[in-house]
């Protein structure tokens, strides 16, 4: 549809037209209903909408027109799309465009119109509830889930419920601003928002910055108190105690906890009197003294509540068993809410209750006496003190002999001046407001398509400055530094992609010659760091896509180390998926609409990629002696052996060190993969394809081969499969030992090398025991008569080797013998044999070049020495 410019035109003309029909921005006239969408307006909203969004996010989501679309049509609707989309789409440029999106949807007009549409009843509650609510609480978890450590900073949770603050401290502001001109707004939806927010993550990361909007708000709008204290009354129970108890902890000062809390009427409901009474000073186990003294202060209005809560402290405080299973700080905490609740009580509620309270007193300061903490005795002995002067005050004073300038007998001596019910200043609301959101975009994305740098315009100074000067003017800049710009480069109008879709989309699609360069280079320079990042948490499946892209780059603009670029990403995808990459190559390496220069790619990658598996540095290792090293780290101010230690180690010289670190150790990892590389490769060698023949003209291929069929033998290690690999190219060798050309021929010997070291003696003479013979023959005739200096000297190799290992199992075989037979039957049957055995094992013992074989003749001259 989009596929030329003027139907691109048109298309951007006619999306411009139709905006009409959305709902458009929030105006105090839509609050207000004055002004209400049309019934085609609305036909249009719910059924053109979202398909109009979708495609326009599928052609471009960056464009600027994409934002004012949004701006103007139901946020619900743009949520659902794009979180959709998101969900649809694998990690690319253009989910990071939608990603922007949602974070600039967070914090425009549409989200805050949806949020307070259902207190003005411009839309049905529960649909909303269902519709908005839900997502909106559970978004980060969503778009958790689907970017994983993609997450933006300003959609994580802290960051993303601090613009939720913001926007919900607009709505009440709103809210206010339309109570002020009598019209009818509700709360409850508010209150909705806010119990789902706190429940689905740490209620802090809301209430810290929403609590200080509020105070704000609150400070001097007596309109903005009732509306939040409605709010107060409309949570639910989980999430009212949540946001009390951050109130209690946060306030300042008591006055400013009164104002927040929303409550001033006694006697308290239920949940209020369980809450404030019973939950925070006794269940809660919280240890803040600033809680205990907002809250006793607010219940000092009602002294019949207050005496209420002291009698539940006191009795709780002279229990013995409380005492013994209490915290320390939790103790201390209940001691410091009995002395101000003590402080606060009028002295016709303590005359009343006289008696109870002074035998309760009585019992709980034996038990805190007789405690063999010091800590304890001291607590009760100052609540003796204070207490009996409340309760007696005309009676003789009491005190107890302890040190009362210890900190915390100091801090408890500060709990009996009596706080000033005075508010500290308060900035006021847009400056708060303003403060709030700039810590919410230090996080943000940046914007899609920035708009460049304003031009500044040349003054009426600089106009003079810029006149033109004499000619000796211009030469005065002689004495001036040139600039560096050696290390300049041009700058490019495409950006590195970040994503492995992204590189893909990059090799493989442009439109003209001079953006494929520049999307080459820039690809290319990324594209081994982003595949091993990125490719082993992707699907196995697209390992083989990007080979194929790979494979097929051509260098039609001469790029400087375009080849090992290339291989280099190859190697990473095949390190990274080695089954998967084996599957492909393997399987293409014999396919047609290959040239031979591709094929060879495809066997140096595969030798590279089994090297890297095979020599892998293991994770669990580490060094030892660093290890002990940082143990023995004792600070200065600790130790003074280590200060002399010191100075005798930096004047002392050393010609060598001891150096106790262990040997980094490395892990196999291509044992268990052998088998994917090494038999789809050698199953076709020695058929004659349409498009190959390596038999009969394409040496260059098969001597490749074998070399890269060597290198996976060498690199299997000794596992069981090495047996039947080693087997397999044995066969494979034979037929090519007369070949014609001499890098086939070399190739097969050192593959025949390898063979050799690759399998055990009792391996070669159990499964080749009739072919050594033959072997033996082939490779004196390859060391005499072949014309190639390389094939002589390997040749010659294989023939020593191969006879090592023969005498190697003669002697183990003849250990063996000499083990299982008696001494008599040995006399017996050996006795003019004996002699000749034992000249041949001296001269073994003596001549024989190998260190094994000697070891193995002195062990079998001494049995038979001994037999």
């Amino acid at each position: 549809m989009l596929a030329s410019r003027k139907l691109r035109t048109d298309c951007r003309k006619s999306v411009i037209q139709l905006a009409r029909f959305l709902p458009g921005p929030l105006t105090p006239q839509k609050l207000s209903r004055l002004d209400t969408l049309s019934e085609e307006c609305r036909q249009f909203t719910s059924n053109h909408y979202r398909p109009i969004l979708e495609a326009m996010l599928t052609v471009d989501p960056e464009d600027e027109m994409v934002f004012g679309w949004m701006e103007a049509g139901p946020a619900e609707e743009t949520l659902h799309v794009l979180i959709e989309s998101i969900r649809d789409l694998m990690p690319s440029k253009r989910r990071d465009s939608l990603v922007l999106l949602v974070t600039h949807l967070v914090t425009s007009d549409a989200f805050l119109f949806s949020c307070i549409a259902p207190s003005f009843d411009l839309t049905d509650r529960w649909q909303w509830e269902e519709d908005w609510v839900k997502p909106v609480a559970s978004l980060p978890d969503v778009l958790g889930n689907v970017l994983q450590r993609y997450l933006p900073l300003q959609l994580a949770p802290a960051a993303y419920h601090r613009s939720l603050a913001v926007q919900l401290a607009r709505c009440l502001f709103i809210l206010t601003e339309a109570m002020k001109h009598s019209i009818s707004v509700k709360v409850e939806p508010l209150a909705v928002l806010v119990t789902s927010l706190c429940a689905k993550a740490a209620p802090n990361y809301l209430l810290e910055p929403l609590i200080k909007l509020i105070n704000s708000l609150t400070r001097n709008n007596f309109i903005a108190r009732r509306l939040w204290s409605a709010l107060m009354r409309s949570l639910d129970d989980r999430c009212l105690e949540q946001v009390v108890t951050y109130l209690s902890k946060w306030s300042e000062s008591p006055a400013t906890f009164k104002r927040l809390l929303g409550v001033s009427q006694f006697p308290l409901e239920d949940r209020w009197q369980r809450l404030l009474c019973s939950k925070l000073l006794l269940l809660r186990g919280l240890t803040c003294p600033r809680v205990g003294r907002n809250i006793l202060t607010f219940l000092a209005d009602d002294s019949e509540t207050l005496l209420k809560v002291t009698i539940t402290l006191l009795s709780l405080w002279s229990e013995k068993n409380a005492l013994l299973l209490t915290s320390p700080e939790q103790h201390e905490f209940i001691t410091k809410c009995l002395v101000i609740a003590f402080n606060f009580l009028p002295p016709e509620q303590l005359t009343t209750q006289r008696v109870e309270l002074h035998r309760m007193l009585r019992e709980g300061v034996n038990h805190h006496l007789e405690s063999p903490q010091v800590a304890v005795r001291i607590l009760g002995m100052f609540v003796a003190e204070v207490c009996t002067r409340r309760i007696h005050p005309e009676g003789p004073t009491l005190e107890f002999n302890y040190d009362k300038s210890e900190p915390s007998v100091m801090e408890l001596q500060n709990l009996l001046s009596p706080q000033e019910e005075k508010e500290c200043e308060i900035e006021d609301f847009e400056t708060v407001l303003g403060k709030t959101q700039e810590v919410g975009n230090a996080h943000n994305y940046r914007s899609p398509k920035q708009s460049p740098a304003p031009i500044v315009k040349p003054t009426s100074d600089s106009k003079e400055i810029e006149k033109p000067a004499s000619e000796e003017a211009l030469d005065s800049d002689d004495d001036l530094e040139p600039y560096d710009m050696s290390e300049d480069t041009v700058e490019s109008k495409f950006e590195a992609p970040c994503y492995i879709r992204d590189l893909m989309d990059m090799l493989g699609n442009s439109q003209n010659e001079m953006e494929e360069y520049e999307k080459l280079i820039l690809a290319l320079e990324v594209s081994e760091e982003i595949i091993r990042q990125q490719l082993p948490r992707e699907h196995p499946s697209l390992a083989g896509q990007l080979l194929a892209v790979l494979i097929h780059l051509q260098d039609k603009f001469s790029i400087p180390d375009f080849v090992g670029l290339r291989r280099r990403a190859m190697i990473a995808v095949c390190v990274s998926q080695p089954i998967d990459s084996a599957q492909f190559l393997t399987g293409e390496f014999y396919q047609t609409n290959y040239s031979v220069v591709q094929r060879l790619d495809m066997l140096h990658v595969i030798s590279a990629t089994v090297q890297e598996l095979s020599w892998r540095p293991d994770s669990n290792s580490s060094c030892i002696g660093n290890e002990i090293s940082e143990k023995k780290v004792v600070p200065d101010s600790q130790d003074w052996r280590l200060i002399v230690s010191r100075r005798i180690e930096s004047n002392t010289r050393r010609f060598s060190s001891n150096d106790r670190r262990m040997p980094l150790k490395y892990q196999n990892s291509f044992s268990s993969l052998a088998g994917h590389f090494f038999f789809p490769l050698a199953e076709k060698l020695d058929r004659c394809l349409v498009h190959l023949s390596l038999m009969d003209q394409d040496f260059v291929l098969l001597s490749s081969l074998i070399r890269t069929l060597t290198t996976i033998l060498h690199c299997t290690g000794p596992v069981p499969l090495t047996e039947r690999m080693a087997r397999t190219l044995v066969d494979m060798i034979w037929f090519l030992r007369l070949h014609r050309e001499p890098s086939v021929r070399e190739a097969s010997l050192t593959a025949f090398n390898q063979c050799l070291l690759s399998v055990s003696n009792h391996q070669l003479m159990a499964n080749h025991a009739l072919e050594i013979v033959d072997w033996k023959d082939w490779l004196v005739e390859a060391m005499e008569q072949d014309p190639s200096t390389q094939v002589r000297s390997l040749a010659q190799n294989a023939l020593s080797l191969l006879a090592h290992l023969l005498r190697e199992a003669s002697l183990t075989a003849f250990i063996q013998c000499l083990l299982s037979v008696s001494n008599h039957q040995l006399m017996a049957n050996h006795a003019l044999e004996i002699v000749d055995w034992k000249d041949w094992l001296v001269e073994a013992m003596e001549q024989d070049p190998s260190t094994q074989v000697r070891s193995l003749a002195q062990n079998a001259l001494s049995l038979l020495a001994h037999l």
